[in-house]
């Protein structure tokens, strides 16, 4: 990861946190955790797994954030037998329009920063000597296109925000959902081809699930969760955002 990228998520993740902190104190007294509630962002860069492990471009993406308590789960728009996400890396894709900053072939204003891998849903399962890591990897060019689900298991978010690439074609939405019903929906942004927009999630009300369903294709990446703090918690928040912010690998 390059100095320029890493700064560039610290700050978006230090000012997700900042102003989840007034939004999860309100709704905190609803939660009854009866435990002390782990404050860290979770960042999911799809360039490491929960357990620190690099992961490389064309590698189907199941459990690897299952540590974390993150469960993905990505359906193809057409074919039951791509239901599956796979870490794309935006340095050496074959499609130009999922390459990230200059350097590596990126021609949208707005793309200006590498990005490492990002998760799409694939557009063919070819693994000849069936690694479990695709030899060709592409995105899925249907519109709609995949829809992408985070269950959430080990503990409830207020906030949080994710990176799509080649956000081109309107219609794309991002939904949050709590225990199966829906707490609020964005509309993502749709910049243009090769583009890149950082959508925030909806509210600032606890969720347990997150839904991102592309209208075109396209790629995640930096999906960053807020955790909602244990009751009572709301005279520490205002010293722990002093305090700066860890990032959670």
């Amino acid at each position: 990861m390059t100095m320029h990228s890493a700064r560039r998520r610290a700050v978006v993740a230090a000012g997700l946190f900042v102003t989840s902190l007034l939004g999860a104190a309100a709704h905190a007294e609803i939660i009854g955790t009866g435990g002390a509630i782990d404050l860290t962002p979770l960042v999911l860069d799809f360039d490491t797994d929960a357990n620190g492990q690099p992961i490389v471009h064309g590698q189907v993406i199941d459990d690897e954030y299952a540590a974390w308590g993150v469960a993905i789960d990505v359906q193809h728009p057409t074919h039951d037998y791509l239901d599956f996400g796979v870490a794309l890396g935006t340095d050496v894709s074959l499609e130009a329009d999922m390459r990230t900053s200059v350097a590596f072939g990126a021609f949208h204003p707005s793309n200006d920063t590498f990005l490492g891998n990002v998760l799409i849903a694939p557009r063919n399962d070819y693994d000849f000597n069936h690694d479990d890591i695709l030899d060709t990897p592409d995105t899925a060019f249907e519109r709609p296109n995949g829809l992408f689900t985070f269950t959430l298991s080990n503990t409830l978010y207020a906030s949080g925000a994710l990176t799509i690439v080649d956000a081109e074609e309107a219609g794309g939405t991002v939904t949050t959902y709590l225990n199966g019903s829906m707490v609020g929906s964005v509309v993502i942004p749709a910049l243009g081809d090769n583009s890149v927009v950082t959508v925030n999630l909806p509210d600032q009300s606890p969720f347990n699930q997150l839904v991102v369903h592309l209208a075109g294709s396209g790629g995640l990446n930096d999906v960053t969760f807020i955790p909602v703090p244990e009751p009572g918690s709301a005279a520490l928040l205002a010293g722990l955002a002093t305090l700066g912010l860890r990032r959670k690998r």
